[in-house]
């Protein structure tokens, strides 16, 4: 124990002093360690400073936005129904119009009055594939007149069209009168005389009846005598 220690330590001292007394020699001493007790020894103080906690800095965060780039949708200006491409007009020459050409035939070839005459007529364009419409005279103003087809908005040159367009497509157009088609039309002259007899067609390039570069207009024309009945001499004796 650390007490017994310190008496020790003491006790030691004494004898050495009594000795000391008595006139003998004066010991050597050597150096000792005295043992300090743990409650004689030197207190020892920790001061712990705390350093203050570093100050965090809001970062400070810049974004730059930047707007895309505004883009502008042009309409382009051909086969275009927009007014603001100006003035219509073709884009290409579309070239010449070829003529539009009806034939007529009839039978029989020589009618009396009170028979049935049978005209065949067709027409042909070879660059316009539709024929709205159709005349005709019989030359006896009897059951003259004009006719229209049907028509149909279903085609891109039958809007508005502004700007260049591209000329249509040149297709061959047969019409041949008759029900059905090719079997012709028929008139009964009641008077004998010569009749100028006149078909006349009108061609188009679409079925809304748009001219367009290649629509034209032909007559056709064939003389017809009605000749008088013939009459039967009696002799009565």
């Amino acid at each position: 124990m650390a007490v017994v220690g310190v008496l020790a330590a003491i006790t030691g001292l004494s004898g050495v002093s009594a000795a000391a007394s008595a006139g003998g020699a004066r010991p050597s001493f050597a150096q000792s360690a005295v043992a300090w007790p743990a409650s004689a020894s030197p207190t020892t103080t920790t001061t712990t400073v705390e350093e203050p906690a570093p100050v965090a800095t809001p970062s400070t965060t810049t974004s730059s936005s930047v707007p895309p780039p505004s883009t502008t949708t042009t309409v382009p200006c051909h086969n275009s129904s927009d007014p603001e491409c100006g003035p219509f007009r073709w884009s290409t020459d579309p070239g010449p119009n070829a003529p539009l050409t009806v034939d007529i035939k009839y039978s029989p070839a020589d009618p009396h009055p009170g028979d049935v005459v049978t005209f065949t007529v067709t027409a042909t364009d070879p660059d316009a594939s539709h024929f709205p419409q159709m005349c005709d005279d019989y030359g006896d103003h009897i059951g003259n007149g004009c006719i229209s087809g049907v028509t149909f908005d279903d085609d891109p040159y039958c809007a508005p069209m502004y700007g260049p367009w591209d000329p249509p497509p040149r297709k061959l157009g047969e019409e041949s009168l008759g029900n059905p088609p090719g079997t012709g039309v028929t008139h009964i002259y009641t008077a004998p005389g010569t009749y100028t007899v006149t078909f006349s067609f009108g061609s188009a390039a679409t079925m809304c009846r748009f001219a367009g570069p290649y629509a034209s207009r032909g007559t056709g024309t064939v003389t017809v005598s009605v000749r008088p009945a013939d009459t039967t001499t009696t002799t009565t004796r």
